[in-house]
């Protein structure tokens, strides 16, 4: 069955004075799982290129992580996308388990990191960076997480402390996007302080109720509350991106595959 790929539109307003007036344009890529070819990848340019972001954040799992899978397509992808886009890449749970366990996967990781490594995209593993998009200060953040954050079942503590020996505090000069792809954590990375933080993983939870549940996640948590959509505290916002593909459960019911697309306005007191 032809799934559906749509954008979904996130118009946000810098909360802090950066001493500066403008709008950025991003893009956010999770969850691709290699559905890139062929008529999906067709729509996924069409989309970009229409929109014409000012850079694209890739949120993990553009591969799918199994042994034998071909790592080629997303390799080509993250090519093709960082010759026409500033691209910023953090892992997901697939890109992290490839490279963490070659007794299971061989040299899959190794590879893929090598291939990626050619390309222009800009590789976050609990790694930062600081850009100047459009005359506006962005720091990126990319973290990987421990594994175990990702185990099905009980939820983990120590995640916000876990960023701050990362990353130490949210930078105040810049804009702080912070890209996590494990949404469970939305109290720790809200907390934290990012002005915006970006996760995926869940698929929009198969089955899509209303803007946010979803019926399953990939955890095995039945209508898990925050699947998709955004969420605010305070100064900081979060996205889940319900993603740009799936594997294992081919399925979306109320729950298109999409390209978040978020749009921030900044304003200064002194302008």
């Amino acid at each position: 069955m032809k799934k559906r790929l749509c954008i979904r539109e996130y118009h946000l307003t810098c909360q802090r004075d950066l001493g500066v007036t403008g709008t950025l344009r991003l893009a956010f890529l999770t969850d691709i799982h290699n559905k890139i070819e062929k008529e999906e990848g067709k729509r996924i340019w069409e989309l970009l290129d229409g929109y014409r972001p000012d850079g694209v954040l890739v949120g993990g799992d553009v591969l799918v992580g199994k042994p034998g899978k071909d790592i080629q397509k997303a390799a080509a992808f993250i090519k093709a996308l960082s010759d026409k886009y500033p691209v910023w890449y953090a892992n997901g749970n697939h890109e992290q388990r490839i490279r963490k366990h070659p007794e299971d996967y061989g040299n899959m990781g190794e590879n893929y990191d090598r291939e990626i490594e050619k390309t222009k995209a800009v590789r976050l593993v609990n790694d930062k960076m600081k850009s100047e998009i459009r005359g506006i200060p962005v720091m990126i953040y990319g973290f990987e997480p421990e594994e175990h954050y990702y185990d099905k079942g009980l939820y983990k503590k120590g995640m916000r402390e876990e960023l701050e020996r990362v990353f130490g505090s949210p930078e105040k000069e810049c804009y702080t996007i912070l890209l996590s792809h494990h949404p469970r954590y939305e109290k720790e990375y809200l907390d934290w302080g990012a002005d915006l933080t970006l996760s995926g993983h869940y698929h929009g939870g198969v089955v899509l109720l209303g803007k946010k549940r979803g019926l399953i996640t990939p955890d095995y948590r039945p209508l898990a509350g925050f699947c998709c959509g955004l969420q605010k505290k305070g100064n900081a916002h979060m996205i889940v991106s319900a993603g740009t593909g799936e594997h294992t459960i081919p399925v979306r019911i109320h729950n298109p595959r999409e390209i978040t697309m978020i749009q921030v306005d900044f304003f200064s007191e002194g302008s």
